[in-house]
C-alpha cells in the first residue's frame, strides 16, 4: 500500500469535515452561509439604543474578567456584558441586543500594552473599544487624561475577590501609590516598580503579586469611570483638563507643529530634549541642518 505525507493543515481541515458528515452535518461554503443571512451583511449598527449601566457590577466584573484575560479583556469584557445586561432588561425591551454578537475574547492580545510591548495601556484599550463601539467615542480622551493623573490603586476594590481566588489587597497594604503621568504600560508599571522597590514577580505574604493588585483595581475603576461618563453621571469637561505643568508645552509642541500627543511632556523630556526653534527655551541650540537632494 503505497503511504502518503499529509501536511497538519490538511490533516485538520480533512478532520473537521469528516468529524461534522458524521454528526449528520454538511460543511457550507462561505459564500452559502452570507446567502442564507440575506443581501444585508450582519453589522453593529450606531448609535446603539441608550441603557443605563450598572457601575457596581462594572467595578467587580473588570475585577473579575482581569483574572481571566488581562487588562483589556477585563475592561472591555466588563462593559460588553453590561450592555448585555441592561439590554435584557424589561425597560430596554428584554431579549438579545447586537452586544451578543461582540466576542470578547478578541480583547485579550492588549495585555502589557498589547502583547506585552508596553505601549498603550489594555485597561484603556479596552474601555476606548468600548466606547467607540457604542458611540460614546467623544468620551475616550477624557477617560485616557483621568487615568493619567490618578494616584493608583485606589481604595475601590477592597474586599473584592475575583471568581478565580484572587483577594485585593487592603490599601493599607500596598506597597506604593503612583501617578503614571502616561497612558503608555511601560511607564505606569516601572514607576510603580521604583516606588515600591518591587520587581513583577514579587507577592505579598498572603501571596498575592503586587502588580497583579494594583493592576486589577486599576481595570476595575478605569471601567466603571467609563460607565459613569456613559451614564451620564459625571460632566466629562471636569474629568480632565490639561494640568499647567505641561500646557505651556503644549502650546508650543501641540497641534500639528513637530509631535503628535497630548501626555505629560516632562515624563520623558526635560526643557533641553526637544527644541523647537523660536520657542523661547534652548534657542542657541541649532535646527539640524536639511539633506541636500541628489
Amino acid at each position: 500500500m503505497e503511504s502518503k505525507k499529509i501536511h497538519r493543515r490538511e490533516f485538520i481541515a480533512g478532520s473537521i469535515g469528516a468529524g461534522a458528515m458524521a454528526l449528520g452535518l454538511g460543511v457550507r461554503p462561505s459564500h452559502l452561509q452570507a446567502q442564507a443571512y440575506g443581501p444585508e451583511p450582519i453589522g453593529f449598527p450606531l448609535p446603539q439604543p441608550q441603557v443605563l449601566l450598572d457601575v457596581d457590577a462594572v467595578r467587580q466584573t473588570a475585577y473579575d474578567r482581569y483574572f481571566e484575560g488581562g487588562c483589556m479583556f477585563g475592561a472591555a469584557a466588563s462593559l460588553i456584558e453590561a450592555f448585555r445586561s441592561a439590554c435584557r432588561s424589561d425597560d430596554a425591551g428584554g431579549g438579545y441586543s447586537d452586544w451578543d454578537l461582540i466576542p470578547t475574547a478578541m480583547f485579550k492580545y492588549g495585555s502589557g500594552g498589547v502583547a506585552g510591548w508596553g505601549t498603550i495601556c489594555g485597561i484603556l484599550n479596552g474601555a476606548a473599544a468600548v466606547l467607540a463601539m457604542a458611540d460614546y467615542g467623544s468620551l475616550i480622551g477624557q477617560v485616557i487624561g483621568w487615568y493619567t493623573l490618578q494616584s493608583f490603586p485606589l481604595d475601590n476594590c477592597e474586599g473584592f475577590t475575583a471568581a478565580s481566588g484572587f483577594e485585593a489587597l487592603a490599601d493599607i497594604d500596598v506597597p506604593a501609590h503612583t501617578v503614571s503621568d502616561s497612558p503608555l504600560c511601560h511607564i505606569s508599571i516601572s514607576k510603580f516598580c521604583e516606588a515600591a522597590g518591587i520587581t513583577l514577580k514579587d507577592s505579598s505574604p498572603e501571596g498575592m503579586n503586587y502588580k497583579q493588585d494594583r493592576c486589577s483595581k486599576i481595570c476595575a475603576d478605569t471601567a466603571a469611570l467609563a460607565a459613569r461618563l456613559i451614564n451620564g453621571e459625571l460632566d466629562s469637561e471636569s474629568v480632565y483638563a490639561t494640568p499647567a505643568s505641561y500646557a505651556s508645552c503644549l502650546s508650543c509642541h501641540g497641534d500639528i507643529k513637530d509631535q503628535v500627543g497630548k501626555m505629560n511632556c516632562l515624563g520623558c523630556h526635560s526643557t533641553s530634549d526637544v527644541i523647537l526653534v523660536g520657542s523661547g527655551h534652548g534657542s542657541d541650540v541649532k535646527p539640524p541642518k536639511s539633506r541636500k537632494k541628489r
